[in-house]
């Protein structure tokens, strides 16, 4: 697996100027500022207003409102992508999470615009809705406030909230949390629901067991939301390839409906099919986790099989550096929101979504495989903030060439 049949592989020979689409896609990504999108906190008021049960177990209630927002979020293929869907409406999205630390961003939508470090771009109308609608109802909602009502604002809120406030994103996904992509991609969502169902079933009727039984209902109505996502996609690209007046464009289009409608329900077949899945599932789960390390792990290895069966037949090294610079991008496609006091500190940060290359395997043996280097030279040719990149190397087992690689790509990135 871990034998490099690569002939160069530096991959010097690929170049940003030779990959049309991926230049193209790299400058419009630089040339947008962070927009604010209220898609998301939209979405959650209306369903707790209107859909949510109290009476449900937890489990069950964020399942339900989950399924209910993939259900309901635009399906959006930008322009020449090979990649299906957005993590919001924007090109370059600030994600609002009204119930973890959005509210932090309240006392300044009229003047976000303008700040000196790192402004946003937010819609008049959004401001409205979030000013008059969303915020009001999180007021004494966000998990914060629910902690302080329900254990009588403990010591550790308040020192956390006096002395490090702008880190209140720990009650949620932080610590560079990696998802079980490797199941995604050699099980697909469909045989995942159809074990928590099964899983389900042989519960019986204890107190215990049904809270499990609760957990298990609502992994099969988060999957249903992902996959009614996936099949919005696929209705998208069918209606763009309808509009398409370029064929090349056209066919890719016909390609990503025929992706979205296998992925990431069904086991994905080719090395494109095996990125969309990931990367559906990773919009999917930030509709629900802060936008704060979700990260991939060890993407070269999860994906490698895939990559080896396509390179079979007949994919170039080319075409794989542009697939994954698509998904680089994807990845790209969401910033933090950050308060003003926050930019003080944190000035400039990413999502920091970690993804990890190289090292050893469970069995001690050099994992660095000729993805590892694809991987690398998309990283280098588009140098982006996200996603953050981490190689790792095993002296005496990865080959001294690849510590050589790494550090080109350091040189090289910056």
């Amino acid at each position: 697996m871990a034998t490099v049949m690569l002939s160069d592989p530096s991959l010097q020979g690929i170049r940003l100027d030779d990959l049309r689409r991926l230049k193209e896609l790299r400058t419009e990504h630089f040339g947008q500022r962070p927009e604010v999108c209220a898609e998301l906190p939209r979405l959650m008021t209306r369903y707790m207003k209107a859909v949510d049960n109290p009476d449900d177990p937890p489990e069950l209630r964020a399942g339900k409102r989950l399924k209910y927002i993939l259900e309901n979020k635009r399906p959006i293929i930008a322009d020449n992508s090979l990649l299906a869907g957005t993590t919001t409406t924007r090109p370059v999205g600030v994600i609002v999470y009204p119930d973890f630390i959005a509210l932090s961003i309240w006392p300044e939508l009229e003047t976000v615009h303008r700040r000196k470090k790192n402004p946003y771009i937010i819609a008049p109308q959004d401001i409205e809705e979030l000013n008059l609608d969303i915020f009001p109802y999180w007021m004494d909602r966000t998990v914060q406030e629910v902690a302080r009502k329900l254990y009588g604002n403990p010591l550790c809120q308040q020192v956390m909230e006096r002395i490090v406030f702008f880190l209140c994103s720990k009650p949620v996904c932080i610590s560079h949390t990696v998802p079980d992509y490797a199941s995604v991609v050699k099980r697909g969502l469909k045989a995942i629901r159809a074990e928590a169902e099964a899983r389900e079933r042989a519960l019986g009727a204890s107190p215990e067991e049904q809270k499990q039984a609760h957990f298990y209902q609502a992994v099969q109505l988060v999957i249903d939301g992902v996959l009614a996502y996936a099949a919005h996609l696929s209705q998208e690209a069918d209606r763009l390839s309808k509009v398409e007046p370029d064929p090349a464009r056209r066919r890719e289009l016909e390609t990503l409906r025929d992706i979205c409608a296998r992925v990431p329900g069904e086991r994905p077949e080719t090395f494109q099919e095996g990125l969309n899945a990931i990367w559906l599932c990773k919009v999917a789960l930030h509709q629900e986790n802060a936008n704060v390390g979700l990260s991939l792990g060890r993407l070269d290895q999860v994906l490698y099989d895939l990559y080896r069966r396509d390179v079979e037949r007949g994919m170039t090294p080319s075409e794989a550096v542009e697939l994954v610079g698509c998904f680089w991008l994807k990845l790209a496609d969401h910033v933090p929101l950050v308060a003003e006091a926050g930019e003080e500190l944190f000035g400039g940060t990413g999502s920091n979504q970690a993804i990890t290359l190289g090292g050893v395997d469970f069995q001690g043996n050099d994992a660095v495989n000729d993805l590892t280097y694809v991987m690398l030279r998309a990283t280098e040719l588009l140098r982006l903030r996200d996603p953050n990149v981490n190689c790792r190397y095993y002296p005496q087992v990865n080959p001294p060439a690849y510590l050589r690689r790494l550090c080109e790509v350091n040189v090289t990135t910056g």
